[in-house]
This record gives C-alpha cells, sequence and structure tokens, in this order.
C-alpha cells in the first residue's frame, strides 16, 4: 500500500491504512463491514471464496481477512482450508463471521486454524475491536532470520505453532482461579526456559507472555458471560480468577468493543 493524501473537510492529513479483504455474499452485509472498517482499512471485497482466492493471487497481501461462512460456491471454511494450506496465505489473520451457533462449526474453524471468531448479528465496535488487535499483533509475528535490519517483516503461523500454543492455551486455561499465577510455572511444564518463552510467544503471536495470559482469561470470560451459567460480572471474574472490576471492565472493552455486562442473557 501506498501513503495516501486524503483530503476531509476544512483540512487534509496523511494517513496509511492496512488493506483487508471481506469476502461476503450478502451486498448489505458487505456494505455494513464497510461502513465500519473503512475509515481506518482499505477495504477489498469478494462475493465468494473463489473470488477471493482469485483476488490473492493477483493482489499484494492484505492485513486481514473477514470472512462468511454460509457462502455458494466454496464457503468460509474451505477458504480457510485453501488459505491454511498455502505457504504464502497461511499467515494472513482471519475472522470468520457466521449466523449459526453450533459448536460444531465453530470448533472446525478452530481446528483449521481461525484467528477469531463473530457470531451474527455482531456491533461494529466489536468488529472494529477485534480487526484492530488481530493486525496489531500480527505485525509483531516475524520470522528470526527476518528480524534483521532492513528485512521484511512477514507474519508467520506453522502448524507447529499452533499445536504449541494450543497446549500453552490448556496449561493458562487449567489455572484460570490459580491467585497471581506465573507463566514462569507454564515454562517449567513445556520444559523450556521463561526467556524462551516469551521469545517464541512473541515471534508467534505478536504478545508477550502477560498479554497472551491475559488474552485468554478475557476469551474464558466471555465464553462463560454469554454461556447464560452465571447472573452477574462478578460470577464470571472469580472464575477466571480477576479481582478489580473497573480494570476487568477495561480490558474488555478494549478487547471486544463492548462492556462485560453487555454479554449477560
Amino acid at each position: 500500500d501506498t501513503i495516501e493524501e486524503v483530503a476531509l473537510p476544512s483540512k487534509v492529513y496523511t494517513s496509511f491504512r492496512p488493506r483487508v479483504l471481506v469476502v461476503e455474499d450478502n451486498p448489505d452485509l458487505q456494505q455494513y463491514i464497510r461502513m465500519i472498517l473503512q475509515e481506518k482499512y482499505r477495504i477489498e471485497t469478494a462475493g465468494i471464496g473463489q473470488e477471493a482466492l482469485e483476488w490473492l493471487t493477483q493482489q499484494p497481501t492484505p492485513a486481514l481477512i473477514v470472512s462468511d461462512i454460509m457462502m455458494p460456491v466454496m464457503n468460509g471454511l474451505e477458504l480457510l482450508q485453501k488459505l491454511k494450506q498455502d505457504d504464502k496465505l497461511r499467515h494472513i489473520p482471519t475472522i470468520m463471521l457466521t449466523a449459526q451457533q453450533r459448536m460444531d462449526v465453530k470448533l472446525e474453524a478452530l481446528r483449521i486454524g481461525v484467528d477469531d471468531y463473530l457470531t451474527k448479528p455482531f456491533q461494529a465496535a466489536e468488529l472494529s475491536a477485534r480487526v484492530g488487535n488481530l493486525i496489531k499483533n500480527s505485525t509483531n509475528r516475524v520470522r528470526p532470520e527476518q528480524a534483521q535490519e532492513g528485512a521484511p517483516l512477514v507474519p508467520v503461523m506453522e502448524v507447529i505453532d499452533l499445536e504449541w500454543l494450543k497446549t500453552l492455551e490448556e496449561i493458562i486455561s487449567s489455572n484460570l482461579t490459580t491467585r497471581d499465577y506465573k507463566l514462569t510455572s507454564a515454562a517449567e511444564e513445556l520444559h523450556i526456559s521463561y526467556r524462551r518463552l516469551q521469545q517464541k510467544l512473541k515471534a508467534i503471536t505478536g504478545l508477550s507472555p502477560k498479554q497472551y495470559q491475559r488474552s485468554i482469561r478475557l476469551d474464558n470470560a466471555r465464553e462463560i458471560l454469554k454461556s447464560g451459567e452465571v447472573q452477574t460480572v462478578q460470577e464470571a471474574m472469580s472464575q477466571i480468577g480477576f479481582e478489580n472490576q473497573y480494570h476487568f471492565n477495561k480490558l474488555y472493552k478494549e478487547a471486544f468493543g463492548i462492556k462485560p455486562i453487555q454479554e449477560l442473557k
């Protein structure tokens, strides 16, 4: 992408906007997503998965892909599978959108390697927050050999990295209620040094151990809040070892674009 001069009433300013590919066969929803994201990102669109793949072979790699799951010819899961099988495309962060709340569909997307998952209808602020967080984190994923002066910073996610992250996530999730649980303990379980854990986590996700642990806790909190099994935000907080509600509300809003109380059924 190039630096653009963007003119607005009474002022002109220079901005760089990352490119986002929206794959959606519903014109109204496609336009709605464009409206939400176009202020910060350059939006490209494709109506079906096959069209998206053709676009990706001819255009610069986008910073992120937002794709519906239910589409004709090639659905979102099939598109995701194609992306993850291509070494040139597998690193692109991907958000899947679906009207289905079936757990098997979500698990299939996660198994293939989706980065995030939103159920329709979604709020504009939530989509904006998810896109911003994924792009920010993905720019910090680099191969070690590329971390040299003048070398291009290209995000990467290998299958072995996904397996390692899955194990780390399971360790963190099993210790959510342990007060002040440190990832030095997780490093010991993984039989690596804490410094090596820091380096590997940063290279794969762009996050520090503290940031990654926090993201796991927030994801778990969201599942609890949306499950209907708790009546208050405080109940959910207690299940993930969070004590300060003001701080929790702030982190939750930053991560998901909405307040935790809005998730309660």
